[in-house]
């Protein structure tokens, strides 16, 4: 009687147990997909300067002007609607600081300039985080 060959499967059958204990330590610890994905932070830095400038156009057909003295924080009052109830935008909680100001996605906070009644100007220091340099982001 000839033996047969033995099977070289097993191989398969190890990945598919890692792959699985991976998939439910995930799932057991929850553990956010920005934490496993790279991500590029512009263009979701540029989607929140998007957001603010909408938000900010509505802010403006509802009050007519902007507070005198206004900075990151009164902007983040203002549009989540902390100040008077009226909510314009919600924020990501990666775009909030302890502090209450926002934040770009780089973790950086926003510069905020009052420019006149109606408009401000809100920056971002970009990838960098250094205002000032070609990377910055703007909503202008």
């Amino acid at each position: 009687m000839t033996e047969e060959p033995k099977s070289r499967k097993p191989w398969i059958l190890r990945v598919a147990l890692i792959v699985g204990i991976v998939f439910f330590a995930v799932l057991l610890f929850g553990v956010s997909s920005d934490q496993w994905l790279i991500v590029d932070s512009r263009p979701r830095t540029e989607a929140l300067m998007a957001c603010l400038n909408v938000a900010s156009s509505a802010y403006i057909a509802d009050n007519g002007a902007w507070p005198k003295k206004f900075d990151n924080a009164d902007l983040f009052a203002v549009l989540s609607g902390a100040d008077s109830g009226k909510v314009y935008v919600t924020f990501k909680t990666r775009n909030i600081s302890q502090n209450g100001e926002l934040l770009d996605d780089w973790g950086t906070p926003l510069r905020v300039t009052r420019v006149s009644d109606t408009e401000l100007k809100i920056e971002s220091a970009g990838p960098d985080k250094i205002f000032g340099t070609p990377d910055d982001i703007t909503n202008q």
